[in-house]
């Protein structure tokens, strides 16, 4: 993550591929604060009702994907801004 950030500013942000995958590492992060803080903690504290945990798991599922493929497209750019030089 540190990186993800680092290596833009040190490029001077040259590197679109680069700014781009700092953009999706701290979206990652901040959905992480945004949604699942609160789910987990829900999880773990058995606070939701049979209905509920099943609404709540499915919803859980769709932002881990959203939050999987974001981080996996980041990769990608990142490999391909590494390769590329400037893309």
């Amino acid at each position: 993550m540190a990186l993800a950030v680092i290596a833009p500013a040190a490029n001077g942000g040259e590197n679109l591929a680069w700014m781009l995958t700092a953009a999706m590492c701290l979206t990652a992060l901040l959905i992480f604060f945004a949604y699942f803080k609160k789910a987990n903690e829900s999880f773990a504290n058995h606070s939701l009702a049979d209905e509920e945990l099943t609404k709540e798991l499915s919803r859980w599922a769709l932002w881990h994907w959203a939050r999987t493929i974001l981080i996996t497209i980041a990769f990608g750019l990142s490999i391909a801004g590494h390769a590329i030089g400037q893309f």
